[in-house]
């Protein structure tokens, strides 16, 4: 019975988020409610996963990109590129990945990746580019980038709270 609970609700949930009629994060918080009234998850194994350190230090650099956005940081790197790049897409890309890759890699990629979409955004206007081809060489260079620290992916971090917990294990 308990299976075909679970596959009923990754039915719903597969076609809730294919189709957007609820937005994701409704749809994600309903999925683990769902599971909680079915009593498939307790409430504490529903909300287990927010004390995760990966996900506390995926969402505590979202408020870092933001602060960065609204302090004006982002558009001086923005004008910055432009002035040095004199007109030169391609110096301008280059400027970018470089940066990119150096923040990814101490800080967690994801955000450097949001972080730099309105500078990606605006050089694409400021070159007439198709924004797609400065997005994802950025998106990639980041991902690349950020394996080369614990922190600089959220895959890095939590392979580690794994391995710690498990050594942990072994040592008691």
């Amino acid at each position: 019975m308990e299976i075909f609970l679970v596959s009923m609700i990754l039915l719903a949930a597969v076609i809730l988020l294919t189709t957007g009629a609820i937005p994701v994060d409704l749809t994600a918080i309903g999925i683990m409610v769902l599971l909680m009234l079915t009593g498939i998850l307790s409430p504490i194994e529903a909300v287990a996963g927010f004390a995760n350190p990966a996900v506390i230090t995926v969402g505590a650099m979202f408020p870092i990109s933001r602060a960065l956005i609204r302090t004006g940081a982002v558009g001086f790197i923005a004008e910055k590129i432009i002035a040095h790049s004199k007109g030169n897409s391609k110096l301008a890309m280059l400027l970018i990945l470089l940066i990119v890759a150096f923040s990814s890699a101490f800080i967690n990629n994801t955000p450097v990746v949001v972080l730099f979409i309105p500078i990606l955004l605006n050089l694409s206007c400021e070159y007439n580019i198709s924004p797609s081809k400065l997005l994802i060489p950025v998106s990639y260079t980041s991902i690349l980038a950020g394996t080369c620290t614990l922190i600089g992916t959220s895959t890095n971090i939590i392979v580690s709270n794994l391995s710690c917990n498990r050594s942990r294990a072994i040592m008691l």
